[in-house]
């Protein structure tokens, strides 16, 4: 929606509107490589940009799409919004013949969590990779063509952190050769499962599955759960939309729930690639007890590989504006306040966790891919590692992410605070998953028992290899009896000093929880912090690991991008052990002096990336459409977006036709409730 300037005052130009287009070109100017050659990387190739760019030129011109009255709609027109662009994608989808990754960017190009979000990133899958041929022929082509539309429905009202506790049971029928299903109480109604509020036909369900009396333990079931003429509930379902949710965000995506009353289903409606019922009643178990836990383990490898993203995102916003934005000097013109130590020492690390992420998750995304092309032939031996490796990943990376959206936008002022800045609502759609599939602080015991099973594995006297991610663990007498080596400031850039440094920690914290386990006998509930922390460790030197890696990949294909992106990696090192110092200091493996040593090389790398700044946030390559920010657009021009956004408040300065309101005649709510207040009758005196 465009402003009509024709029915503003006259407006006198303004010189800082104007310095503000010019100090971004200047900031822009410094950088010291190509930030085409990286947004290239980043993405994949040019080809991959430009064909982004093209769906992008679709989506950004559709009215349907157009975020003009976003952060003014209501919570009925929030899901009607999300009802609206789930239809106009899939109608984009059929008229240009998108295949599955290009409605995979355009979905992310729209930047909501959608209602049918879910059925393109997990129900799809999980037809593909936990059906048998069978039943993919009755499912599969209706889904993938959006003839019916899957939701997941795990978690409960009150169910905690173990799937094996759902209330939810699916009880075998001999007789009629169907499972019968059963909330069993109103505190078993699956709730917050994203598009079953309203879009919703189908839902894979996970319950427990009973036979004969016997508890078999969860496993997924494809349950239609409205008619496919009318959208009505079946009956046995009791469906609804639980609600407005925190900070008014992600309402969308018509989160829902349904209780289960005597509903029954065919018995070769229970996905049967790994474990199946028989009409007699058999049950035949899967290959591994865990290979149910593929749906939160998917789940858990997006919202990792998300976080990277959603950090850059939020460094994109606050260095644009950093960069434009002028405060204080101590002579002469006021200064952008990138300049100042306290501005870019808070924002630039932002910029490296956010490639370290990248660098990490997509590891993790290929460790799932491995993981799933031996499912395909019943190999569940990477099953354990990709578990553990992604409540690690999930864990550590959506609270980086999270938190430093929040710090990003505490680092910009008062307009930081502001709805066009862009931060409410990217927080309040972000936030959430820190809790989806697991909350960051529970689903981190998965990662310990992992690692504690490797660490057994090193001990023992049977020599086997261990798994990748947890190889430091064969040399972990060494690594607990080494000190730091560093002399100088720069002796922290030497690669195999940040080894030897993460990995003696998560070394010792593995081993120090063993000790409290089996030698002190403390309760596996009381250590819940010992295991946060290390899989903290573990995560760190998963990331670590990772870049490493992409920065000599770097090295090999392009000498120009390379400085920058070691530059990134240290940087994202020195940071990681300036914030967690207190488990590197506990048992002296650090010295006092040698912390000083690292903070003067800190304050070194952080200087020597400061002309970089915008360039590395412009390599992120977020259009504007996208960002859909005041401070963080392209052009610098922030002041005047502020103006413009303020004009376009519906119903208080503009209809939402977009047209404005003559800004000198009475205001809003003037005749309801602010003539009343003002002419109200004088009072006569108090009758106390």
């Amino acid at each position: 929606m465009s402003i009509d300037r024709k029915a503003l005052p006259q407006l006198r130009p303004s010189v800082t509107a104007d310095n503000n287009a010019r100090d971004i070109a200047a900031a822009r100017a410094q950088a010291t490589f190509s930030v085409e050659r990286l947004a290239n990387y980043l993405y994949g190739g040019k080809q991959r940009r430009l064909h982004r760019d093209r769906i992008l030129r679709i989506v950004e011109k559709d009215p349907v799409f157009s975020k003009s009255t976003r952060y003014y709609r209501s919570l009925e027109e929030q899901i009607a919004a999300g009802l609206a662009q789930s239809r106009r994608l899939v109608e984009l989808r059929d008229q240009h013949g998108w295949n599955e990754a290009e409605f995979s960017q355009a979905l992310t190009l729209v930047d909501d969590f959608l209602p049918i979000t879910l059925h393109h990133i997990l129900i799809k899958p999980l037809l593909r990779t936990q059906c048998t041929p069978k039943q993919q022929s009755r499912w599969l082509k209706d889904a993938e063509d959006w003839r019916i539309i899957g939701c997941y429905a795990q978690t409960e009202l009150a169910h905690g952190s173990d799937l094996s506790k759902l209330e939810t049971t699916a009880t075998y029928i001999r007789e009629t050769d169907e499972f019968e299903i059963n909330s069993n109480s109103f505190t078993g109604s699956k709730w917050w499962i994203g598009g079953l509020g309203e879009i919703a036909t189908h839902t894979i369900l996970q319950a427990r599955l009973i036979l004969g009396g016997k508890d078999y333990g969860a496993h997924m079931f494809m349950v239609p759960i409205r008619s496919l003429d009318t959208h009505k509930p079946f009956p046995g379902i009791t469906i609804g939309n639980i609600g407005p949710k925190a900070f008014g965000a992600t309402n969308s995506t018509n989160n829902g729930f349904a209780y289960f009353d005597g509903y029954r289903i065919p018995r070769d409606n229970m996905l049967a690639k790994f474990a199946h019922v028989s009409k007699d009643g058999v049950y035949v178990s899967p290959p591994h007890a865990k290979v149910g836990y593929a749906g939160m383990l998917l789940l858990r490898v997006s919202l990792a590989r998300d976080a990277g993203w959603a950090l850059a995102r939020a460094a994109t916003i606050a260095i644009r504006y950093s960069a434009v934005r002028r405060q204080f000097a101590s002579a002469g013109e006021e200064v952008p306040v990138l300049q100042y130590p306290n501005v870019y020492r808070r924002l630039l690390p932002f910029v490296a966790q956010a490639h370290v992420m990248l660098a990490g998750t997509d590891a993790l995304a290929e460790l799932f891919s491995q993981l799933n092309a031996g499912l395909a032939t019943n190999d569940v031996s990477l099953l354990p590692e990709a578990h553990a490796t992604s409540c690690c990943l999930k864990s550590l990376c959506t609270k980086t992410a999270a938190d430093g959206i929040e710090e990003a936008r505490r680092a910009l002022g008062g307009h930081g605070y502001s709805a066009g800045s862009g931060y409410g609502a990217m927080y309040g759609h972000y936030v959430a998953s820190n809790t989806v599939e697991g909350d960051n602080f529970l689903i981190t015991q998965q990662t310990a028992r992992f690692l504690l099973k490797v660490l057994q594995q090193a001990n023992s006297a049977e020599k086997r290899s261990l798994p990748a991610s947890a190889a430091y663990l064969a040399h972990v007498k060494t690594l607990t009896t080494t000190k730091c080596t560093v002399e100088r400031p720069e002796d922290w850039l030497c690669m195999n000093v940040q080894e030897q440094v993460l990995t003696r920690r998560a070394a010792r914290l593995a081993v120090e929880l063993a000790t409290a386990l089996l030698q002190e006998r403390k309760p596996w509930q009381a250590l819940n912090t010992e295991c946060w922390r290390l899989s903290v460790a573990h995560g760190h030197v998963l990331l670590a690991s990772a870049m490493r890696h992409r920065v000599e990949e770097i090295m090999q294909a392009d000498s120009v991008l390379y400085p920058v992106m070691k530059r990134l990696s240290e940087l994202w090192f020195l940071h990681t052990v300036e914030t967690h110092l207190g488990d590197f200091l506990e048992d002296g493996s650090i010295a006092p002096h040698q912390v000083q040593m690292l903070r003067a090389q800190l304050s070194t790398t952080l200087s020597a990336l400061l002309p970089d700044a915008v360039g590395l946030v412009d390599a992120f390559d977020f259009p504007d459409y996208v960002l859909d920010s005041t401070l963080g657009r392209s052009d610098g021009r922030a002041y005047e977006n502020l103006w413009e956004n303020a004009l376009r408040a519906p119903p208080i300065n503009s209809d939402r036709n977009g047209n404005l309101r003559s800004l000198d005649a009475t205001p809003f709510g003037y005749e309801e409730y602010i003539r009343p207040l003002l002419k109200r009758p004088a009072r006569t005196g108090a009758k106390l």
